[in-house]
């Protein structure tokens, strides 16, 4: 299956590039494997993949397939598109 997989900052620094097409075997692939398979390619992004539980990975990186925020046991398919985001802090001031 093909996955177009789209980084960014900074892991488009970490990866060496800002998106690529991945080929994987298979018709669907579990967020959490797709993660360590990343990690297994792009070896300066293991730092920031954590599979132990979907708290713990959002606060080193936040999955998204498609539009939606994907946690480590939803699917990646056929022609999905993935993007790896940094966590977002802040929101309204703490005083």
């Amino acid at each position: 299956m093909k996955i177009g997989v789209r980084y960014y900052p900074p892991f488009d620094e970490l990866a060496g590039r800002p998106c690529e097409e991945l080929m994987l075997e298979g018709s669907a692939v579990k967020v959490s494997d797709f993660l360590r398979f990343l990690a297994g390619l792009h070896p300066r992004l293991r730092p920031h993949v954590e599979t132990s539980s979907d708290e713990a990975s959002r606060r080193r990186m936040i999955v998204f397939v498609g539009p939606e925020a994907a946690s480590l046991s939803d699917e990646i398919h056929d022609g999905d598109n993935v993007k790896m985001l940094p966590p977002i802090m802040g929101g309204a001031g703490s005083q």
